[in-house]
């Protein structure tokens, strides 16, 4: 992603992402990073080779995804969003055209 601006907050990271659709899979690792984009026109597409945006490794309410459109995510659990033993914050996002063969084609919480 190319971002928009770039500044450390107090939850760690923060990044501003210009709209624009970009082709990739993120992973918070963990991190307090708060992902800002401009509104729905802002896509991150998964491409079909998993979860487009993983919450896996405890991240907590300071890891922010915030404002992006969601889509192109194929996963055996949350195409679009997998959050598995963490609890981000997700707000104002767009999560359409996304698949799971288990569950959670959009969305999925587990742990």
């Amino acid at each position: 992603m190319r971002p928009g601006g770039d500044r450390r907050g107090p939850q760690g990271a923060y990044v501003s992402v210009s709209p624009g659709v970009y082709f990739e899979n993120i992973d918070f690792h963990g991190k307090d990073i708060v992902l800002l984009a401009s509104g729905p026109d802002t896509v991150i597409d998964g491409g079909g080779n998993g979860s487009v945006v993983r919450f896996a490794s405890g991240e907590g309410p300071g890891a922010i995804l915030d404002s992006f459109t969601i889509r192109g995510g194929a996963a055996p659990f949350g195409g679009g969003i997998l959050i598995q033993d963490s609890s981000p914050t997700i707000i104002r996002n767009v999560i359409v055209g996304n698949s799971a063969a288990g569950a959670g084609s959009g969305i999925y919480i587990g742990g």
